[in-house]
């Protein structure tokens, strides 16, 4: 390996951060080796956030070897009694190296660079782990406003991306949207007038794993076999918002 990144809203501490804890427990049974390693935290749009620092990484070191990592444990932050959240949220973690140059043509997934962005919140419509004088509260998040801002902005940010890859939203094979909640991927589908039946839906499965979300959806297309051209896009509190284009086959 040459870098670890881990996407996590959900560290077990600030400092050692989850992506040198994973190192330390890596090295465990070989040769200690010195590589950059670090968390980045942009919420469930976390993991494009990840594969753009390792794809600009393996871009500019084209023989690289980034680990990417998602590490949710949304159950650490939820009141049990809210109902809005508690039935909403799950836990998940998933893993995937990210090469560049030659190595990357024989990989099962090709994507084009990720496109970011980002709007500030002070945190009144949505929060994970707020300090107070008793300790961390639980997540707080007023759906009625997060939801408009979610679908808009997800089919704004993949139309962008498809833009830059050269491809539309017609042209995919399939979307993988952040697995929010079935309403937002049902409106978001709806909205960009893609078939139902293209775009990935597992949250009734798994529930919102945030940054894991898209990994999952993506491993458990490799293992049926699906191929094309695919859109990803994610939402997060932040807010933060992130989309790319992907070749799966």
């Amino acid at each position: 390996l040459d870098g670890i990144v881990v996407s996590t809203s959900t560290p077990m501490e600030i400092s050692p951060s989850l992506a040198c804890r994973l190192h330390h427990e890596l090295s465990r049974d070989g040769a200690t080796r010195e590589l950059p390693a670090h968390d980045i935290l942009a919420a469930c749009s976390g993991w494009l956030y990840a594969l753009q620092s390792a794809f600009d990484t393996c871009r500019i070191r084209p023989d690289s070897r980034i680990l990417v990592v998602s590490a949710e444990a949304m159950s650490r932050f939820l009141n049990p009694e809210d109902f809005d959240t508690a039935i909403v949220f799950g836990d998940a973690a998933t893993a995937v190296i990210v090469q560049g140059g030659e190595a990357a043509a024989g990989c099962p997934l090709r994507m084009h660079r990720p496109l970011l962005s980002a709007r500030g919140e002070d945190g009144s419509i949505l929060n994970v782990g707020r300090v107070t004088p008793s300790g961390c509260a639980p997540v707080e998040m007023h759906g009625v406003k997060v939801f408009p801002l979610a679908v808009r902005q997800m089919n704004s940010m993949l139309k962008e991306a498809c833009a830059e890859a050269g491809t539309t939203l017609g042209e995919l094979d399939w979307i993988v949207p952040h697995q929010a909640n079935g309403r937002i991927i049902a409106a978001a589908q709806q909205r960009s007038g893609v078939p139902a039946e293209r775009v990935v839906n597992n949250v009734a499965r798994y529930g919102n794993t945030s940054s894991s979300s898209i990994p999952i959806a993506l491993a458990e297309m490799l293992a049926a076999g699906r191929r094309g051209r695919i859109g990803l896009a994610a939402f997060g509190g932040g807010f933060t918002f992130a989309a790319a284009v992907a070749e799966m086959g």
